[in-house]
């Protein structure tokens, strides 16, 4: 199904506070429910014998590759940020963004900016309607521009922790630019293997904050503060259209941020962290 086909169903997401029906297809975006433990039994085709480990708690957001939620790791006994990409044909064995956290993830952890960037848990591959589905399992951010200005660390102290984090990335042969620049043509230069260097695509959606004081609340309180999400069904007007591949309702996006600023969560200035994300 194409963007044409919206007027398929009563109401195909719009986009904003929703992603788009239309997503949901082979090669698309994987139907996740709120409250299901992921990986299912018998999907994970990276180790067949693995258990369910991650409970779906609240919908943290979207992306153009992905949908992110935030769960529950049962055995870990803690809040994760779970991201689970777009299909593929076949299994993939490891995809760019898993390569590049865990070659930064097993990097000198003493090393200046080595703080500055996401820390990866977990990944694994499921086998669904729409094909296999990478699940990248990270720390829980709050991305930056979710953040009051008048909340934030001072913007040099956050400019100092940024250029910490991508001088580590481009020690590690990680370039974050969409396009070359002079000055990044010079940096390959200095890099023994050139065919090594990954590039990501800097911007603000990149940045958060990390929120270590969110794994101090019970998780009756996130669900009692989320108990009520927003939730369209997924209804088509031809009664006999296959479903398999479309989640039984969307989720709209829940605010963290809200939740975080009620239980007074938030790092104080002086103690922020930033931590540069979405390597995809």
């Amino acid at each position: 199904m194409d963007q044409t086909d919206m007027s398929t169903f009563y109401f195909g997401g719009d986009g904003e506070e929703t992603e788009e029906l239309f997503r949901y297809k082979p090669g698309g975006l994987h139907p996740v429910i709120l409250g299901e433990v992921l990986p299912k039994l018998g999907t994970c085709v990276d180790d067949q014998d693995k258990k369910p480990r991650y409970r779906i708690l609240l919908k943290l957001g979207f992306g153009g590759f992905s949908t992110v939620w935030l769960a529950r790791d049962i055995d870990g006994k803690r809040y994760v940020a779970l991201k689970v990409c777009e299909g593929s044909d076949r299994p993939i064995q490891s995809s760019t963004e898993v390569e590049i956290l865990r070659h930064l993830h097993q990097a000198n952890s003493d090393a200046l900016g080595h703080e500055n960037i996401l820390e990866i848990y977990d990944s694994f591959t499921v086998r669904g309607p729409n094909g296999f589905h990478t699940c990248i399992v990270t720390e829980v951010v709050l991305p930056l521009r979710r953040i009051d200005q008048k909340e934030r660390a001072s913007p040099q102290k956050l400019v100092q922790q940024l250029l910490a984090g991508i001088g580590f990335l481009h020690s590690h042969g990680v370039v974050h630019g969409g396009k070359a620049q002079p000055w990044e043509s010079r940096m390959r230069t200095q890099l023994e293997d050139v065919s090594k260097i990954r590039f990501t695509d800097p911007h603000m959606g990149n940045f958060g904050i990390a929120i270590p004081q969110l794994q101090q609340v019970p998780e009756m309180d996130v669900m009692i503060h989320f108990s009520d999400p927003v939730l369209t069904a997924v209804v088509p007007h031809d009664p006999f259209l296959s479903l398999e591949s479309y989640p039984v309702y969307l989720t709209e996006t829940s605010p963290l941020e809200d939740f975080i600023a009620a239980k007074n969560l938030l790092p104080p200035p002086e103690e922020m962290r930033l931590k540069i994300m979405d390597f995809g």
